[in-house]
């Protein structure tokens, strides 16, 4: 079997154990011929999240991706595909009228990396708002400077650590 570098997680599957869940030939039809399954389950209705969100949101979020910024590119590179402890980050997620900057949703997680635009008194408000609702809907917010993020990453991976530590996540391996 495939080995991977990823770390697993006490308390929840691992990616062995997923792969494992279900044997191949529970995947093939009476023909011998494999079967897919389909996002929508017997009800008619997709259970994929984004299937609420609006287009002009998700499209909004689509745009959001392609045009990251400095910092918010320095953080995707190090934490995506699985990079930081094995988490599985999304980034430019939509929750609610938001747009988040990166999310862990297994987790209930938000990363927002914030530059100079944000500290003004006139957005100070908006930001407020927009946490509050975010904490509302049960996501816990870390916000970041563009400048911590471009000058030390570690110490902005440090304390998302610390936190998903904190709600008791246990690391199986903790050499990151």
């Amino acid at each position: 079997m495939h080995s991977n570098n990823f770390p697993s997680f006490r308390g929840s599957e691992g990616r062995e154990a997923a792969r494992d869940a279900t044997p191949l030939s529970s995947w093939l039809t009476e023909g011998g011929e494999f079967q897919f399954a389909t996002n929508t389950p017997a009800s008619g209705q997709s259970d994929m999240p984004h299937e609420s969100i609006p287009k002009r949101q998700r499209s909004n979020a689509r745009a959001m991706r392609r045009a990251m910024t400095d910092s918010e590119l320095k953080f995707w590179n190090a934490v995506r595909a699985h990079r930081l402890m094995g988490l599985k980050f999304r980034r430019q997620l939509p929750i609610g009228n938001y747009i988040v900057d990166f999310a862990l949703p297994e987790y209930r997680l938000i990363v927002e990396i914030d530059g100079s635009q944000h500290a003004a008194e006139s957005n100070r408000n908006k930001e407020l708002n927009r946490t509050a609702f975010l904490e509302s809907q049960g996501w816990h917010v870390l916000r970041f400077w563009n400048h911590e993020v471009l000058s030390d990453i570690d110490g902005v991976c440090d304390p998302i650590l610390r936190y998903l530590t904190s709600i008791g996540v246990v690391f199986a391996d903790s050499d990151q």
